[in-house]
């Protein structure tokens, strides 16, 4: 298998996760019920409902917007499947879907570790970016455009699928800097730094 073909299996599989296990419940009036028993009478039935072709096709294009509805909700739920690509010695993560992207207008980061002051801010309509230093240790974060392509180092080839708030995310490391990114189906979030996987997943977990 191609490393194009692994991506795009990758892909898909991440598409089909994306959907909901259990569709939110629910429960039918009595007229519906009473419309539906009397849809499903026996031939013989005067009190059976007749659709015309055009209620018909309504009620078809009612279904399948319902449906297109429920899956938009899964992926901005779950995130968009992405792909990681080799390229140069550097990997860089895109977000496969074909969808708007909307300008960054915000970046909030509601876990900082202690002692940690914020040094440089980068705003833009593409990119939010803060980082924080303390001591000889330092962390930044960046929100990006969802058609944005990011790259970064993992020289040992470290790439872990991780989840960040139910939505799955990638954990890299090369050298002493470690780094998460993912998606929440409108903005890519990245967070790198030298402070330790756990201290990056709380911080990846509380950005918006």
């Amino acid at each position: 298998m191609t490393k194009f073909e692994a991506a795009c299996q990758c892909s898909c599989e991440q598409w089909v996760d994306s959907f909901p296990t259990q569709p939110p419940k629910h429960k039918f009036s009595k007229k519906h019920k009473k419309n539906m028993r009397q849809l499903f009478a026996p031939q013989n039935s005067d009190k059976r409902i007749k659709f015309t072709s055009r209620t018909v096709k309504i009620l078809t294009l009612t279904a399948i917007l319902l449906s297109l509805s429920m899956s938009a909700w899964a992926i901005t739920r779950k995130g968009l499947p992405f792909d990681i690509l080799n390229a140069s010695g550097l990997y860089a993560y895109s977000v496969v879907a074909d969808t708007k992207a909307e300008n960054v207008q915000s970046l909030s980061v509601n876990y900082i570790p202690a002692g940690f002051e914020r040094t440089d801010i980068t705003e833009s309509t593409m990119l939010y970016f803060y980082k924080y230093v303390h001591g000889g240790k330092e962390f930044s974060v960046a929100k990006n455009v969802i058609d944005a392509s990011v790259y970064y180092d993992a020289a040992a080839n470290e790439n872990e699928i991780i989840e960040i708030n139910g939505k799955r995310a990638v954990y890299y490391f090369s050298e002493s800097y470690g780094g998460v990114i993912f998606n929440n189906g409108e903005y890519i979030f990245t967070i790198t730094g030298n402070i330790g996987k756990e201290e990056l997943i709380k911080i990846a977990q509380s950005v918006k």
